[in-house]
């Protein structure tokens, strides 16, 4: 039976459970809530927790209770002011732009008591640093006038910011409470009387189940309520800017939620001082690693039996072997190779040559081999020929282009005619795609556990970046955003270990395909071992490696 054949009647496997529910758009798979139309996002750092501000520094100033009180007070004064078509819960600081200015006169004149110096202390505040804050006229001219705020003052509001930050603290809950019955108040939602008392179970959040069936409603009533109500980003937007401009950024290692860690064997070396000693011992290991890792490769390949009159197989494997044993022992010996994101980008290599290697050895053909030698002269040959387009300028470096351009185009020919030898731009493999070789090689999750997430490294994806050139700024007032991070990036065996592994892979099958032994490698046994010496355990792999075995 033929390969192509061969491959087309294998059984189909069971329809993967990754991304279940999401739906395939193009390359893109969306999840159920990203294919209703016109949907509208909102964010709580971003957006809610913004327009609640003034709630929080209520809460934080008058008491939770207090707070309740003068919310609904307030609530209740404007819409006995407004007309019908714009009454609401007016929990969003936005809400106020709206109201006009005859509006706003009778407002004034029905605020006075605990209200009138609860707004002046929290609305006041904030108007302070915020002169565009959408409800400074609810502030007396007499507080604006004599009332005297420090830098102290811009401490309260990021303190309301920072310890509500995560939606669902207990602040941060009282707070969204407070929103959604200031909703309830004004008619705006129906909430009958279990949800009513159950309300009242903020004060036990988060330690009953109970207390947190409830604030589970309440976030996505606010979500749905507030996410379809909210159409401008004006007063967050302006918050946002003025931040930058009367508070600088940020840095610390205080924020672990945005921090992505990368586990590491080394981190249970103590005291610290010793990790440069068991740094030289694997350094040592390495050393040995590469002699024995040589030795036993001539004699596998000694043993193998080579058809000289067809050996373009041979050649490839035994090629693609080699590389994977240079970048090994590259590895093992070369500490400053052990840091992210330079592992990754070595151990992705060497996963992409074994898919490969793989693919070949189960699944090729005469011509597969001898289209994957035919590719990458035909690269050489395209490279060559935009060489020459600079040789012809009149440039510094124009008789070392030229003598480039003879070295290459003698070393392609000794193996084909130029004038003979196809180019292909498709990537090879007749436009085979790498993951689809390694679910015919049977390696799939090689692919998908290593390969795949070992290329946001290579490309500099957003996940890579983020995780090791970016760190939060920790300033409350600047929301989310990013600031540049250039630690000195601590050494990590992880992905030596998948390097190791790797090539022992390698080695197994191609030991297997030329000599039809299943043979281990003994320098990798022995390198593995001394290895557990150190640790007093076997090398786990890193979160992500390649292997499932």
């Amino acid at each position: 039976m033929s390969d192509k054949k061969s491959r087309n009647t294998q059984s189909k496997k069971p329809k993967s459970e990754v991304l279940k529910g999401h739906k395939k758009v193009g390359t893109k798979y969306l999840p159920p809530f990203m294919t209703y139309p016109k949907l509208e996002t909102i964010s709580w750092g971003q957006d809610m927790l913004l327009e609640f501000l003034w709630l929080a520094l209520l809460s934080d100033q008058r008491g939770y209770r207090v707070a309740v009180q003068n919310a609904i007070k307030l609530s209740d004064i404007m819409n006995t002011v407004v007309e019908e078509s714009r009454k609401r819960g007016f929990n969003l600081a936005s809400d106020f732009d709206e109201a006009l200015q005859g509006e706003r006169d009778e407002v004034m004149s029905k605020i006075d008591g605990g209200l009138r110096k609860s707004l002046d202390s929290c609305v006041g505040l904030i108007t302070k640093f915020y002169p565009e804050f959408p409800m400074k006229w609810l502030v007396s001219e007499k507080w604006m006038k004599e009332a005297s705020v420090g830098l102290d003052g811009l401490e309260q509001i990021k303190n309301a910011i920072r310890t509500r930050r995560d939606r669902t603290s207990k602040l941060a809950m009282e707070c969204q409470v407070l929103a959604f019955v200031m909703e309830g108040n004004a008619g705006k939602l129906t909430v009958n009387s279990e949800i009513a008392r159950d309300l009242n179970l903020v004060s036990e959040y988060p330690e009953s189940d109970e207390s947190r069936k409830m604030a589970a409603q309440v976030r996505a009533a606010l979500n749905a309520l507030l996410g379809h109500r909210k159409k401008s980003r004006t007063w967050p937007n302006y918050f946002l800017r003025h931040s930058f401009e009367i508070s600088p950024c940020e840095y610390g290692s205080e924020s672990k939620d945005f921090e992505k860690s990368y586990p590491d064997v080394m981190d249970a070396v103590e005291p610290k001082e010793a990790v440069m000693t068991v740094v030289n011992k694997i350094f040592e290991f390495g050393e040995q690693f590469e002699n024995m890792a040589q030795m036993e490769f001539k004699n596998m390949w000694n043993d193998a039996r080579v058809d000289l009159a067809n050996p373009t197989r041979h050649d490839v494997i035994i090629g693609l072997l080699a590389r994977n044993l240079q970048l090994v022992c590259d590895v093992v010996q070369n500490p400053g190779l052990w840091i992210m994101p330079i592992s990754a980008i070595i151990v992705r290599c060497m996963i992409e040559t074994q898919i490969r290697l793989a693919w070949l050895i189960k699944c090729g053909n005469d011509t597969d081999f001898k289209d994957y030698i035919e590719y990458g002269l035909g690269q050489e040959k395209l490279y060559v020929e935009h060489l020459k387009r600079l040789s012809v300028e009149d440039r510094l470096d124009k008789k070392q282009i030229i003598e480039d351009i003879e070295g290459r185009e003698k070393w392609i020919s000794a193996q084909r005619s130029t004038f003979l030898l196809a180019v292909d731009i498709g990537g090879g493999n007749k436009g085979k795609d790498l993951r689809v070789m390694a679910d015919e090689a049977g390696i799939l999750d090689m692919h998908r556990l290593g390969y795949s997430p070992l290329s946001s490294a290579v490309h500099g994806h957003w996940n890579t970046i983020a995780g090791l050139n970016l760190t939060p700024c920790l300033n409350p007032l600047h929301g989310r955003h990013w600031l540049p991070a250039l630690p000195k990036r601590p050494i990590s065996l992880s992905f030596l270990f998948d390097a190791v592994n790797c090539y022992s892979e390698c080695f197994e099958l191609v030991s297997l395909s030329f000599t039809c032994k299943e043979i281990e490698s003994k320098a990798v046994q022995s390198y593995l071992e001394q290895i557990r010496e150190v640790f007093n355990s076997p090398p786990e792999r890193n979160e992500g490696s390649y292997s499932t075995t």
